[in-house]
This record gives structure tokens, sequence and C-alpha cells, in this order.
């Protein structure tokens, strides 16, 4: 295939041939052992896996096709043999044999130009540079050559069915050239501007030309046929089968800014109808395609950095245009890209001048894709016959194979001396008394049982060797003999655990998990793992992978006031999503939310789905790249949550985009704007383009190609940041002066620093994490070379809890405090010297220059009393969050958070005003010190995502929080989704004169539908464990008229709101028997209910606990807990908890209301009304009993008829307390507030 559709770089001068063998064929052996230092094996974590999947294509090999840096202009697979030709911009065409990439011949067509294209053919191997077209036999050999003053800026030529050679490029004239003689045959008139692409098919011979039309043409006069402006700026690529075109290409988007851009869809057109028949939209940007119709019309699209798609222009596979992939062994952008014949092997050349090749055959032993359906076999030059290798190093080498004629007299100089060559038997360990004491003899054997807290003795293990274990267990006996191992009771979640000495993890950063009993997590003591007044997040909720970044973004204070301010109209807004939740963290002191109403409208979201963020149900989220998709999650979540806040809050359309206007807080925070220059390296043409960034990638120096085992040099991480900050790249692009594509310089400029500066580690690759532990490796060995410091005033037996192993431990990194050792470091290591320091630092220097670079330095400690700016114009960043991917094969990945909190949250949760670090591992939060935060050792600790905020950054911000529940008439109206079918409406709304005050009392019910099955377990006992509870959702919420000053009596009782939520995701269990819901009564389309949204009722919820409404009803926790809200206790009031005596259980509502109220209700289904009501009753009747200060004794009475019952409420029994009778009236009871 032609170097970016003929369209060429600048030229480049000649050289030195790169290659060291002769031009001729060489058999695959020979030529495999010569060129071992040219080939590049494999990477390890081939076949690449795409956002959605794995590939159906897998890296097979990769190799060096020319000179480091020589750009691989031109790919092509032989047509009649197993060969892969590649073409260079120095002008040298080579080919290598079978998926191996076995060189096979190398040799220069020009000495100056670059080589355009391969044409593959019978003949031998057709080559076009811009002045000329020669013909080579494949072992090498020039058989004919074509040049004509005619021929400049040559771009394609094309094999007719005439069994000829047209040969086309940015003229006026198409040459046909005869194949076997490569004599002119006849000269054809074109348009202005030319071709850059021929193709064929079997009608038509197709044009395509830099002003993005493609021409159909007739086969034998070149006559028009038709004419399709495929592409408003230029043409890219496009390829033709049977009846179909697809294109690809550049759009002139915005003329007035002089830019362009890569058009996203490609266009298809078929020529039986002369018209395009549909777009197809890429998730890559596509810059090369091609048909590969193995089983329907699919085409291979690939984009220049990297990226390729398979898509079918049928529209067959809807999910294809998800589908993306990423060349993993690219080592550069890609120049150059061919599909076999058979459709089995694919091959991309790149800008650093290596070739790789990718198959889809499959992945076992022996099975090798071929390039042909039909090859002949490939002539190999005679080989030499050589004698065997022997290695001298190889103790296993067959010397004897050697003849050697031995003296008959004397010895050899390789005889041992006798006294070297006396047979010494080894002296075996001596044995612990304690055993030898316990031993009985029965005839020549000895045996007895082994002494508690003795290791097991190994007979021939020296105390000198390694692994050494004599003498007494670590632990003092303390543990079995049997592995040494403790038989104490192992608590559910690993952090509960004793410290593992097999174990690296820590046990703050291992994964946590809840154990579910019969009663869900309502026993379940998540205050073991959070031990302060800030609130974690469950993990049981699908893509709860996201916990650790939604602490940082509350802790962000300007986001976190204007999320809670921020309320919209439209349905699924993760902006009043995460107001919500923001809000629960706040009422929340030591307890712990769950983020799945959140999670729910953002599993709703096409484009979150597309980029792989939404990991299902039977996903393991820790067997995912959940640095990866942490880091996607996090640049998506910033630039939605930035359009949700700029939209006009009555708009409901989901699309509106934000005001150009608006400036919001996620702009002012982490918005940088930058220009990005596009300079030309040719002409010099400069071009400018601007955009705003949320998160920059960090850019880490690249190890050189050429350099086998490189070790980087000390880098310290400032000028990786500001390298990041104003990344420059290299890529072809099309430039205008010089009408082609050429390779141009990218740089990206600077405008502003932002207050917050978001950094994405993109510690996803093996030279990445190469650089990482390189840095490591240099500060522990800098930090070894300093002079050792005497720590001998510390007592670290007071600071420290003492090892349980003592001084038997002999680990080296182990964090507790050791009697005897000198030690002074936080996670081991010798204390004397003190812990090596991070190669992350605390704190940034940040100085935006003239020209738009920027100037970056360290600060080991920002936290003190500085201000934002120094004199010279300098920001000081301090470090505000960092998150952490936790490897752990043992126990799954997982993420955890490192954030500094601030002395607001410390005021308003906890009442002091203080700074500090601390660990947020979903439920699980302890505090740490500030230089945890930025070790990662890049063993099971690697680190994803730093957040350095401006110093003092809150002053520019107002983080006043109004409640954004005003609007009260529009809480209450009737509006309703199922808006056109009959329905009896169950509730009478609330008037104008009953707004709702502080200490009103209302009952309230919830009923809720099952969206997936519990699993479960069965024990070896018997009994069930519950592995993954069910997934609730709300379907009916029931809120009853109680006690107010203006409430009329004759509305006491009435329910004023009933709403019925539907639901768009599947319902597995509509639990009619215990909900009442039926199928149907939550669809829009068939459902006669008072049907309303989740976040319509979550709103109404929200108003009144704001107002201060007292809630009453029964079970009250498991209902709020499902709509997701939290309520401060003491506007909640539980009659479970009412009539419930200590380490008793708890009675039912049904029970409850038979035996206090004489009323049977829950006789066929549960009604949310008629248990709001019993729940409102029952809290009259409590306060009435309390009067006389009787509840307790009716209580104690209760628990006995219950029991006497066996807790069934009998048919057609009078009420358990007789000549007690229910008041209706408010007037006869205590306010509300007596609870």
């Amino acid at each position: 295939m032609n170097f970016q559709n003929g369209m060429i770089p600048p030229q480049y001068g000649g050289g030195n041939n790169p290659y060291s063998q002769p031009p001729y064929a060489m058999p695959p052996d020979v030529q495999g052992m010569q060129q071992h230092s040219m080939h590049m094996a494999p990477p390890m974590n081939a076949p690449e896996m795409g956002p959605m999947g794995e590939s159906e294509y897998r890296h097979v090999s990769s190799v060096l096709g020319g000179q480091p840096g020589n750009a691989v202009t031109s790919t092509a697979f032989d047509s009649v043999e197993e060969l892969l030709w590649v073409g260079t911009r120095a002008g040298y065409v080579s080919s290598y044999y079978g998926p191996s990439l076995q060189k096979y011949t190398a040799f220069r067509v020009h000495s100056s130009n670059p080589v355009i294209q391969l044409m593959p053919s019978h003949q031998g191997i057709f080559t076009l540079t811009q002045e000329n077209v020669r013909c080579y036999a494949r072992f090498g050999r020039g058989t004919a050559d074509f040049m004509s003053e005619d021929f400049h800026n040559m771009q394609c030529m094309l094999h007719t069915v005439n069994n000829s050679i047209l040969v086309g490029g940015h003229q006026q004239s198409v040459f046909e050239l005869d194949i076997d003689r490569l004599a002119l045959i006849k000269k054809y008139q074109i348009e202005d501007p030319g071709v850059a692409i021929m193709k064929s098919n079997n009608r038509f011979t197709i044009f395509g030309d830099t002003s993005g039309q493609i021409t159909i043409r007739d086969p034998k006069t070149l006559k028009i046929e038709n004419q399709f402006q495929a592409h408003s700026f230029t043409l890219s690529d496009f390829d033709a089968y049977e009846n179909q075109i697809v294109t690809c290409g550049f759009s002139n988007v915005a003329p007035m800014r002089g830019g362009n851009q890569i058009d996203r869809f490609l266009m298809v057109y078929d020529v039986r109808m002369m018209r395009i028949v549909s777009t197809i939209q890429c998730a890559i940007e596509p810059y090369y395609l091609k048909f590969v119709p193995s089983y329907t019309s699919r085409v291979f699209v690939v984009a220049h950095s990297g990226q390729y798609q398979i898509i079918d222009t049928t529209g067959a596979m809807m999910s294809a245009p998800l589908l993306s992939h990423q060349i993993q062994a690219a080592t550069g952008p890609i120049s150059a890209f061919d599909v076999s014949s058979s459709h089995q092997s694919v091959s991309f050349g790149d800008e650093a001048g290596c070739c790789h090749l990718y198959s889809n055959a499959p992945n076992v032993e022996g099975s090798h894709a071929a390039f042909n359906p039909y090859s002949q076999e490939t002539q190999f030059a005679d080989v030499t016959e050589r004698l065997p290798h022997m290695n001298i190093d190889d103790p296993m080498a067959n010397y004897a194979s050697v003849p050697m004629p031995y003296p008959g007299q004397g010895s050899l100089f390789s005889d041992w001396p006798p006294a070297y060559t006396q047979r010494v038997y080894r002296a075996p360990a001596p044995i612990d008394p304690a055993i030898l004491n316990n031993v009985k003899m029965t005839g020549n054997l000895g045996y007895g049982k082994m002494p508690e807290g003795v290791a097991r003795p190994f007979p021939y293990q020296l105390k000198s060797e390694p692994g050494y274990r004599g003498g007494k267990q670590r632990g003092g006996g303390t543990h079995s003999t049997r592995g040494g191992r403790s038989k104490s009771h192992v608590p559910a979640s690993p952090i509960g655990r004793e410290d593992d000495p097999f174990l690296s993890v820590p046990k703050q950063y291992r994964k946590v998990e809840i154990k579910y009993s019969k009663l869900g997590v309502e026993d379940f003591d998540f205050r073991h793992y959070n031990k302060t007044h800030f609130a974690g997040l469950e993990t049981h909720i699908p893509n709860a992978y996201c916990n650790s970044m939604l602490q940082v973004l509350y802790f962000i204070e300007p986001l976190r006031a204007t999320l809670l301010n921020h309320l919209c109209q439209q349905e699924f807004c993760l902006a009043c999503e995460l107001g919500f939740l923001f809000h629960m963290l706040d009422v929340s002191k030591g307890m712990t939310c769950q983020a799945s109403n959140f999670l729910r409208a953002f599993r709703t979201i096409p484009e979150a789905s597309a980029l792989g963020l939404n990991l299902g149900d039977d996903d393991e989220a820790s067997k995912k790249n959940l640095a990866r998709i942490i880091q996607n999650w996090s640049r998506f979540v910033m630039q939605q949550i930035h359009t949700e806040i700029g939209r006009n809050p009555k708009d409901s359309t989901p699309s509106s985009e934000t005001s150009p206007d608006v400036q919001t807080v996620v702009q002012k925070l982490f918005g940088t704007s930058t220009a990005t220059n596009l300079s030309c390296s040719k002409c010099g043409h400069l071009s400018s383009r601007e955009s705003e960034t949320f998160m920059f990638n960090m850019d880490y120096p690249e190890a050189p190609v050429d350099v086998p085992h490189f070790a980087f040099p000390k880098v310290p991480f400032s000028e990786v940041i500001a390298r990041s900050m104003n990344a420059a790249q290299s890529q072809q692009s099309f430039c205008q002066k010089c009408d082609g594509y050429q390779l141009h310089t990218q740089q990206r400029l600077l405008k502003n620093v932002p207050d917050v500066i978001g950094l994405n580690c993109q510690v996803d690759n093996d030279t990445t994490l190469d650089f990482w532990k390189r840095q490591l490796e240099l500060l522990a060995e800098e930090h070894e070379r300093k002079p050792t410091t005497n720590a001998s005033s510390v007592d670290h037996s007071r600071t420290k809890k003492a090892c349980r192993y003592g001084s038997g431990c002999t680990r080296n990194d182990c964090y507790f405090f050791h009697e005897g050792r000198d030690e002074v470091g936080a996670l081991g290591g010798h204390a004397s010297k003190g812990d090596p320091p991070a190669w992350v630092p605390l704190g940034l220097s940040v100085k935006l220059l003239d020209n738009g670079h920027v100037s970056v330095s360290n600060i080991d400690d920002p936290y003190g009393p500085k201000s934002s700016c120094s004199d010279d114009g300098a920001v000081t960043y301090e470090l505000m969050a960092s998150v952490a991917h936790i490897r752990d094969n043992k126990l799954g990945n997982n993420l955890v958070s490192h954030i500094h909190v601030g002395e607001t949250y410390h005021q308003r949760k906890e009442g002091v005003t203080t700074t500090q670090f601390y660990l947020f591992n979903d439920f699980s939060i302890v505090d740490i010190e500030k230089e945890d935060a930025v070790k990662f050792n890049m063993d099971w600790k690697w680190p994803c995502a730093l957040f350095y905020i401006r110093k003092n950054y809150n002053d520019a911000y107002k983080i006043e929080v109004k409640s954004p529940f005003e609007n009260y008439e529009s809480l209450f109206s009737e509006a309703v989704l199922a808006s056109d079918r009959v329905r009896s409406f169950t509730n009478i709304p609330l008037s104008g004169d009953e707004k709702l005050e502080a200490g009103d009392v209302i009952g309230i019910d919830a009923e809720f539908v099952s969206l997936n099955q519990e699993e479960s377990e069965l024990r070896s006992d018997g009994t069930r464990s519950t592995i993954k509870p069910p997934q609730m959702s709300v379907a009916r919420v029931t809120c009853i008229r109680g006690k107010g000053e203006k409430l009329d009596t004759d509305l006491l009782f009435k329910p004023f709101m009933d709403d019925y939520i539907s639901t768009q995701e599947e319902v597995v269990d509509y639990l009619t028997q215990f909900s009442g819901i039926k199928p149907g009564d939550l669809d829009v389309a068939l459902s006669s209910k008072h049907l309303t949204t989740l976040k319509s009722m979550y709103i109404r919820l929200r108003y009144m606990v704001d107002k201060g409404v007292i809630f009453v009803g029964h079970g009250l926790k498991k209902d709020f807990r499902v709509i997701n809200i939290v309520i401060p206790p003491k506007q909640v009031c539980d009659t479970a908890e009412l009539f419930y005596l200590q380490r008793q259980r708890r009675i039912s509502l049904k029970f409850l209301a038979w035996y206090f109220l004489g009323e049977t209700i829950q006789s066929d289904t549960h009604d949310s009304t008629e248990d709001a009501q019993a729940a409102l009753k029952l809290y009259f009747k409590y306060k009435e009993l309390n009067v006389d200060k009787k509840a307790k004794i009716e209580v104690i009475d209760l628990y006995e008829k219950g029991r006497e019952l066996n807790w069934k409420v009998p048919e057609d029994a009078p009420s358990g307390v007789p000549g007690i009778k229910f008041v209706q009236s408010g007037s006869d009871v205590g306010g509300a507030g007596d609870t």
C-alpha cells in the first residue's frame, strides 16, 4: 500500500546500506541466525485487549525494516509466494519470509527518493518512486526500468485487467505501461489535480485525488462515468470491493481558523446505484482502510496514532463501531498498512522503521496464517554444510563427540591431582535435643511426637545456606506445627486479619469485602474498618471501582459546593446524582454510603459504555486493567460534569451542549487553555488551533529502539510534569503550503495554569514501568551513599506496635517495632539511614513563561504557611490526592486513594481545625502519613492519578451551600410519565396551605423489585452463605399525612404522595407477594399508575428531609438504604424499634397492627399505603401508651403473646389488647418532637 496515499514527506538524502546481507535469497535457518540481532520478539502481552474485548487479530512478530528512524513508507504482501515486502523512506526494499518474518532479500531502488508503492506480480516486484517504475526479481536482480521526462511527482500505480500498469500522480497525465517490458503503451489526459490513489473492481477503474473526490472511470478508455465528493477537504484512503466503495479523509470543519480534521465517518457508496448508501462512525480517527471480506463486507480501519477497528459495512455487526484495539507493538505513528490476499494476515509499518505482522490464526502450537490461499514454493540459496555448533560454556555439551588422541604416556593437563579426588560424605545437621528426648526406638527405627514450638528439621540444610529455618519457629510456639500458621478465626474482610508474613500487601491496602448474612448487611460492622467521621462507600454495586475517584471529587471543596447547589430537570444527570451523593457523605458521620443512584445514571450514558467504563455484573473488576479504566473514567466524568453544569437547568434534553459564555467550576478548577502549534518539517508552515484540557497525561522519556537493555538516567519528577504539560510529538498531517502530507511537529503551549493539576500516570506498558522502577532504584542508591544519622533518641517502643515475632522476625520490610533493632523507617529498611525519599514530590512550583512553556520544580513540604504565588510569579501547588492501583494476586486488585482532607471538612465532621492524609479503601478509612501518599514501590502499589491543588485556592471560590429545593409547587405536581392512559389517583396532593414544616409527622413506606437474583452457596454443614445479595430497585413510595399545625383532620392518614418509579433496567423479579407490584405497573407504555422517575421521587424526599419532617414507618433502615438517601436519626421514627426488646426478635408490622390496632393487613399482598397508615397509627398508639408510662409493660406483654401464638396472626381473632382504643384525633396525643 502506498505511503500516505502517495502524498510523501520531504525528500531525504541517501545513506549507507543498512543491510549487512548481500541482495540474494537466503534460506530461513541461515537467515534466522544472521538476523537474530535485528528481529524483535513479540511482546508478552499479545494479543492486545481493546476497551470492549479481545481482538480477532493477534501480534505475531515484528522486524526492523531498516535503520532506526528510517520510516516504512510502503508494505505489501506478495500475491504469489509467502513473502512480505517493505519499502522505506531512504529508497530501500526488503522482503521477509513467512510469519516469523525471516529476512529473504534486501536491495535499494533509489538513492534519495522514498519508495511510494510496492506491487507484487508473477513477473516480480514493481517499485514506484517519484521519478521511475522498476521491476525486480524476487531474489533482488533488476529486470526492467522505465523513466520519462513526463514523470514527476508520481503517486500510485495499478495492475489492470489488460495485463498492463497504470501510473499517475499530481499531474494531468496517466501513463499505461506494458507489464513485461515496462514500455509506454498510451498516455491519457485527466483533470486537475491529478490522481493520488487508484483502485479497481470487476467493472470500473476508480481514481481518488487530493480534493476529496472519487472518480469512477471506464477501465478501457478512462472516461468519467460518475464522480462523488466524498470529503470536503481531502482524501486519506479508499478501497473498492464488488459493488461497494468505502472512503475516509479530512473535512474542512473550521475554515475561518485555518484548521481541518480527520473525518470520523466512513462514506459507503454503491456503484450500482451510483450514490452514497450509508455513513459509518468510527471510534478512532480513520487514516487507512482496506476490505477484508472473509465472511461479510468487512473493512479494516487503521488510525495514524496506532489503533484499528474492524467494521461491517452491511450493518450485520451493530457493535462493531465500539470495538477498537491498540497496536501494542508499534514504536511510532503508523505510516503503511496492507492486508494479505488470504485476509488472515495484516502488516503495519511505522515511522520508527519497524514492520509488525498481525494474524487471526489460532494461538496454538503448529498453526500459523498463510499470506495467500495457494502460494508457490519460495526458492532459497544453497546452504553450505557447517559443523555442529558447540557452546564452550554449556556444562551439558557432549565433548565426547569431538575426537581427541590420548597420550600413550603421562597425563592430561585437565587431570585432577589425587589429593583432590577423595570421596567425602556430607555431615548431616544436628537434631534438636527436644526431638531426641521424645524418640522411642523400635529395632533400628526411632519415632516420636513432634514437640510444640520446634520446627521440622532439615537434615542437609546448613545455617550458612539461604532459607535456613532451624531452631524455634517465629512467634515462640504460638502457631501450630503445620505450616506455622495460626488456627484463629479469620474475619470476612482481610482488614480484620492479623499480618500474614508471606503477603507483601499491607492489610490496610488489601481489597475489602462485605460478609453477608440472612439480614443482608445490617449486622455487618462497618465501624470496625472506619474509626473516623468520614463516610466510606460500599463495594457490591456494579462499577464500584470508581469509589476512590468519587472520594477525590468530594474533597475538592468548590466542586462539592457547586454540585450540592446544582439541580436540573434532566432525568439521568451525573452532576445532580453527584450532588445527592455528596449530601449523603456530608450528613453521614462515620456511616457507610453507597453510590447506587449515581452508578445507575452512569450506566445509562451510551458514551460510557462505548469507552468500556461499564463493567457488567458478570465482569470481575479485579481482573480488568483498573488503572486504565479509572483514568478514562476521570476524563469522561470531568467533561460530562462540565457539560451538565453549564447547561440550562430547565433544559431536560440530554444532548444539549454547554453555553460558550458560561464558565463552569470544572473549567475554573481543572481547565487549561492550550494552543497547539503544528509546524511542517519541509516548508516550515505554522498553523495553530486552540483547545482546552482538564487532565494531563504524563509523558515519559522514551527508550532508544536500537539500544538493548537501556537504563534510564535520573529524571526529576518536575521535568516529567513540564514535558507532559508542553507535550510535543511528530505526526503526518496535510500541509496546505506543500499541498501534500508531510511530517509535522506538534507542540502544546499553555495560556494559563489551572487551580487543580490532574495527572494521569499512564503506567500501562513495560517501558513506563521500567522507567518508574529505575527512578526508585537510583533514589535508593543515592540514599545508601548518604552518611548515616543518629536516630537513637527516638523511642519506637512507644510510637510503634511491637512485632509479634519479636527478634525472630526475618522480614526486612516489617513495619512493627523489634527489640534490639536500630530502625526509624515507617516501611522497613535500616533505621539509621531512614527511608529513601519518594520520587513523587508532595508539592510543585509551576511558573508559566511568556512563550507558553512552563517551568516546574519540586517542593518537599508545601504544607507550611506559604502564599500561593512567589515573587517571581511561580504558583505553589500541594498534593491533594493520589489514586493507586493495588495489585494483589491473592485477594484481587483494587483501587485506593490517599486524600489530604482540609480544615473545612474536619470542622464539619469532627469539630477540629486540622489537616490530615487519609487512606480511602472503599468503606475502610484510616489516617496515614503524608509520605505514604507518594510512595509507590511498583511491586504491589502502582500510581494511577495525581491531583495537585493551588495553595489557598478556596479563597477564589464561593463555597456557600444553599438548598436547591425551593420551588415547592413543582415538587408535588401531578406530572406523570404515562399521560395517555386513564388512571385512578390514590393520593391527594398537598394544597397551598399544607406546606410542610419542621417537626411535621408523615408516614412512609416503600416497595421494591429485584434487578438480579441472589447468589449463594450451600456449605458442607447445610447452611446457606450469601455470596452476592440481590440488587433491589425502588418501585413505589407512599407518604401519608400525619400531624401538623395546619393539617385538616379529614385528611389525616390520607396519602399525599404515591409514586410508582419507572425503570429502564430489566426486572427479574417483581416480588408481587411482598411488594404488590405487577408486571406492567412500571412500564410507561402499559402502566395506569402514577408513574414518575426515580429522580423526581428522590427530589421530593430530599425536600422533606431538608424541611425537617419526621418520617414514621416500619423497617425504614432498609427502605432508605435501597432509595439511597441518608436521613438524620432525629428525623426517623421506626416502629420496629419502638416495639422492641433488646436481644429479642423484631416484630412484623402485620402482628403489631393486629395486636394494638385490631386490624388485619397484608392479607394477600403488601400495599405501601396500607403499611404506611398502619405504621403511623402505631406511632400514635405508642405515644398514647407512653403518656401513662404503660408502653414498656405492653411491649413485654406483646412478646409473651407473640411467643404463645408463634408470631402468627390468628384468623378472625380479636385484638390482642382489649380495651385500648385507637384515638384518630391528633389532639389527644403528644407532639411529634417527643419521640
